[in-house]
């Protein structure tokens, strides 16, 4: 039997498994160990950012492009590992899901599910003016989503670049004038 040497990033959460069960966890954790029957997920604990588009109706039936970017951490990385599978191979240190994508598009979705509630009350004027009005309040209503505390998701900011009518809006319109 060979024995193998890990040493963790400061800024990740590693949780050492051996024979299905955690035996050790730590930020950075360094450790020796055996390939056959040990399992190393590593759980981001820095700030990550995820941009984002999407199309919303405003509450006159006209439909906005929204782009934007946001801020998230994993608070608690043990809860987040129990939901999601933050596995690597040691050797190449890549995820061998695509957990932490569905980690990712969790988010977005909570943001844009509260967008499209603030948007649907807004009109196009409105929707278009309004831009950093909406990010603070779709923000709010984000960091208060039960789902994302439960896994230890904190989301820490939150930006709508840019709020446009789309194409065929903008088509409309310039026919309309």
């Amino acid at each position: 039997m060979m024995l193998n040497y890990f040493k963790g990033e400061p800024n990740s959460f590693v949780i050492r498994y051996r024979n299905g069960k955690v035996k050790t966890t730590g930020e950075g954790l360094t450790f020796w160990y055996l390939k056959h029957n040990t399992s190393i997920a590593v759980v981001p604990t820095v700030s990550q950012d995820a941009p984002f588009i999407f199309n919303e109706n405003t509450k006159d039936y006209q439909e906005i492009s929204i782009q934007g970017t946001l801020s998230y951490r994993l608070s608690n990385p043990l809860n987040a590992a129990k939901l999601l599978d933050f596995t690597i191979d040691p050797k190449t240190r890549r995820y061998t899901s695509k957990d932490l994508d569905k980690l990712i598009q969790r988010v977005v979705n909570a943001v844009q599910a509260n967008t499209r509630n603030g948007v649907n009350s807004l009109s196009l004027e409105d929707a278009l003016i309004k831009v950093k009005e909406l990010s603070s309040v779709v923000l709010d209503q984000v960091q208060k989503e039960t789902d994302l505390q439960s896994a230890g998701i904190i989301v820490e900011s939150l930006h709508f670049n840019a709020v446009k009518a789309t194409r065929s809006e903008e088509r409309r319109v310039g026919k309309e004038c």
